[in-house]
């Protein structure tokens, strides 16, 4: 029986890449009916490269006066991204099953209530600008939200010389930091995550479904300043020797709604929408 699900994802590749070759890069609509199979989203990748090397948003000029730096600097109809220009409606994609942090999204099934309860959990982070906001993963173009790097090993040696070779690793993850969190209905702020939650009544068999299948679609334009970073590192140990360099590549964005979906047959199964500005 462990072979179906492997089987089942299998079969889901193949279906995608003969019927979802023609909707690969092809924008998102407010007026989908169901998900396009094989929809990929927006290239957060190249969408942030194209943003953080755009000189829109270089220093103030000394001869620049601070009007038409700020009309620059926020300016975004006249930078291309792939297949639209910056102030566009974007989209991002995030599945549990791919994701390094997939406990993010969790899913819990009331058997006698038949209520499946879905929460998005959102995570505080401060940027290089000491900017703090609620971000969520989303997925990069490696189809996962994180990317591994392996930058070499090296000699390692605490201090009562003990030595270890120590892997040292560059670990990229991809997130949209959401510049409107609290124009949401559905939205809990109450504890340090804060979280979206959902509450749908379903069948067992429907409930299963879903889970197997869940996937998120983040919709909404971006927002000054629109990109950011944050990096930390973990020290290696003699127990645990990696040497960690992480960072967080920020999309800064105001969110319009998030889309709940079946990502095997693109059924929309709930929105979340904004209620506020």
């Amino acid at each position: 029986m462990e072979f179906i699900k492997p089987m089942k994802n299998l079969l889901s590749i193949i279906f995608v890449l003969v019927c979802g070759l023609s909707v690969f890069g092809q924008n998102f609509s407010a007026d989908w009916q169901k998900v396009p199979v094989g929809f990929q989203g927006d290239d957060f990748g190249k969408i942030y490269e194209i943003l953080s090397k755009s000189p829109n948003f270089k220093q103030k000029g000394e001869f620049e006066t601070t009007s038409d730096f700020q009309k620059r600097a926020t300016d975004l109809s006249k930078i291309a991204l792939p297949g639209k220009s910056a102030d566009s409606i974007l989209a991002f994609i995030y599945r549990p099953e791919s994701g390094f942090f997939r406990d993010t999204v969790m899913t819990e099934y009331d058997a006698d209530a038949q209520n499946l309860r879905i929460s998005i959990w959102t995570r505080p982070i401060k940027d290089y600008r000491r900017m703090e906001r609620k971000f969520v993963y989303v997925i990069g173009a490696n189809a996962k939200d994180f990317e591994i790097k392996d930058l070499g090993s090296y000699e390692g040696e605490n201090a009562f010389g003990v030595k270890r070779t120590i892997k040292k690793r560059l670990i990229s993850h991809f997130t949209i930091g959401i510049n409107n969190i609290d124009s949401f209905r559905g939205f809990d702020n109450s504890d340090y995550k804060s979280t979206f939650k959902l509450l749908l009544p379903v069948s067992p068999a429907k409930a299963k479904e879903i889970r197997e299948n869940l996937a998120i679609l983040y919709v909404g334009n971006l927002a000054t300043p629109f990109t950011s970073l944050n990096s930390s590192t973990l020290e290696p140990t003699i127990d645990k020797p990696l040497h960690d360099i992480s960072t967080n590549y920020i999309l800064i964005m105001n969110l319009s709604e998030i889309w709940i979906y079946n990502n095997l047959t693109g059924e929309i199964i709930s929105k979340i929408k904004r209620t506020g500005k």
